[in-house]
């Protein structure tokens, strides 16, 4: 089942929620008002990565504590 992401109308909190496709437009509550006049956010997400002679290969790091010096700890 997919996450989905829903903006309360009342109280303007953002909440996840699992749920089927199909239930995915039904009215749900919010857990902070516990109010129904929530909507489905649109969602996306990104990935990056590059090809060479027509493999994938593995994306590089770019970030994250330890490994790609974004927090400034210096592990690489």
């Amino acid at each position: 089942m997919p996450i989905y992401e829903y903006r309360c109308q009342s109280c303007d909190n953002t909440f996840e929620l699992l749920t089927t496709y199909a239930d995915r437009l039904a009215d749900h509550s919010c857990p902070t008002c516990e109010s129904e006049r929530t909507e489905v956010q649109v969602s996306t997400f990104a990935a990056q990565g590059f090809a060479t002679e027509g493999r994938s290969l593995p994306m590089a790091n770019t970030g994250g504590c330890a490994c790609g010096g974004s927090c400034g700890c210096g592990g690489h």
